[in-house]
């Protein structure tokens, strides 16, 4: 359930998200790569910290924190492109 949810659903999301979302005017096309790019390795390393629990019962917290972190970078990292042109 955990790979199907969070390591597939939640990747197609932001993925689809990312493809749709209305591209800045200016900058490059896709907008800053490191935000792009960030949230996707937060949620596997998240993902990978959540799959060791049972070895190490700790990792489940961090891994949890790192999948929810990486949602709201990626909702930061968007805000541009979602918010309307001269909105501040």
């Amino acid at each position: 359930m955990e790979f199907l949810l969070i390591g597939w659903l939640a990747q197609l999301a932001m993925g689809v998200a990312l493809w749709i979302a209305p591209r800045p005017s200016r900058g490059p096309l896709r907008g800053n790569k490191n935000i792009v790019w960030a949230p996707f390795v937060m949620i596997k390393t998240g993902l990978l910290m959540v799959i060791l629990q049972f070895w190490f019962p700790f990792s489940s917290l961090i891994g949890r924190i790192l999948e929810i972190g990486a949602g709201i970078t990626f909702a930061v990292g968007h805000w541009r492109r979602i918010k309307p042109h001269g909105v501040p």
